[in-house]
């Protein structure tokens, strides 16, 4: 599976999923409106080695469809759709991965704008969200279409109704064998229960840095005396700073558990700082939120190594749960 780090569109969060040798997501309604991103230079250059170009249709449209019902025939969205086309043509050869203007709840207006774009020379990413019907994946299965998105599961991914929506969903792209017929990314998919109980081919979210932005970074829990990823980590406050969110700061822990976060830092200390500093990586986590988005980001590449190599058969998991010293 492999995980593309929402937020690169950011300077900061560039270069540290650049210093991680990972791909990064950006969505292009923060990139069209940013002074000087550096992203498009360090595709370019190879230094960052993937980008994935998100259209931005739903942070862009949210604030405007209550005040306008006939928003996505205005003349302000084809101007935004506009303005996307002619980004993705002059950037295309830097961009692996470009998806389509997708309108959450409305399956009719997501192909018309599918279908725009591929008039207009861009072979985009059809996406299908939570809810759709089953005609849909197929008939973007039927058309051809090797690669799909799942979207509009941002912040429901634990909820039945979800989690009901995907099986089916799943369910319908499986062959009689049980393996998958098309390639499947996840858009903000990043509970580890949602990433290892699906076949997904890729997977994307923001959480490795709003957590280390917050103060937090994850720790696996572990089962037999090895870390498992198909449970949701236990997040810990790492930060100095006062007003942190968590109830789990590292200093309140007891000192089984403080053993457990060490020996997550073990295990990650050669991957992270090699020659870089004389400093403990605990050091560098209390007052730096790169170092924090840094150690979520190698979370998060331990867990896509756990799932099995795409494509695989797809047996249904059944979420589980462990304490911190299981």
């Amino acid at each position: 599976m492999i995980h593309y780090y929402a937020g690169a569109e950011s300077n900061h969060y560039c270069r540290v999923v650049i210093s991680c040798g990972v791909k990064g997501l950006a969505s292009y309604y923060i990139i069209k409106n940013a002074k000087h991103p550096i992203i498009l230079e360090e595709r370019s250059s190879g230094r960052l080695p993937g980008l994935f170009m998100d259209s931005g249709a739903f942070t862009f449209a949210r604030k405007r469809i209550d005040n306008d019902p006939d928003f996505y025939d205005s003349q302000e969205f084809h101007d935004y759709l506009d303005s996307y086309i002619a980004y993705v043509n002059e950037n295309k050869n830097v961009l692996d991965i470009v998806a389509n203007m997708d309108v959450i709840g409305n399956p009719k207006l997501t192909w018309r704008n599918q279908k725009i774009l591929e008039k207009n020379g861009i072979k985009a990413l059809p996406v299908v969200h939570n809810g759709s019907s089953m005609k849909w994946i197929e008939k973007y299965i039927d058309k051809g279409y090797e690669y799909m998105a799942f979207g509009g599961l941002v912040g429901r991914s634990q909820l039945d109704s979800s989690l009901d929506w995907l099986k089916r969903a799943f369910n319908q792209i499986m062959d009689k064998d049980g393996m998958p017929r098309i390639k499947v990314h996840g858009f903000g998919v990043s509970s580890p229960v949602i990433m290892t109980s699906f076949p997904w081919y890729s997977v994307d979210s923001t959480s490795w840095c709003q957590q280390g932005g917050n103060g937090g970074i994850y720790v696996p829990r572990r089962r037999g005396g090895k870390y498992v990823y198909d449970v949701s980590p236990f997040t810990i406050a790492v930060s100095t700073r006062e007003g942190n969110s968590f109830q789990n700061h590292y200093y309140g822990l007891s000192k089984g558990s403080k053993k457990v976060v060490h020996e997550w830092f073990e295990y990650l200390g050669p991957k992270m700082i090699k020659d870089e500093s004389d400093e403990t990586l605990l050091e560098l986590l209390h007052g730096n939120y790169k170092w924090r988005a840094r150690v979520n980001i190698m979370y998060f590449e331990e867990l896509c190594k756990a799932v099995p190599k795409w494509p695989y058969k797809w047996k249904p998991i059944s979420p589980r749960s462990f304490g911190l010293l299981s």
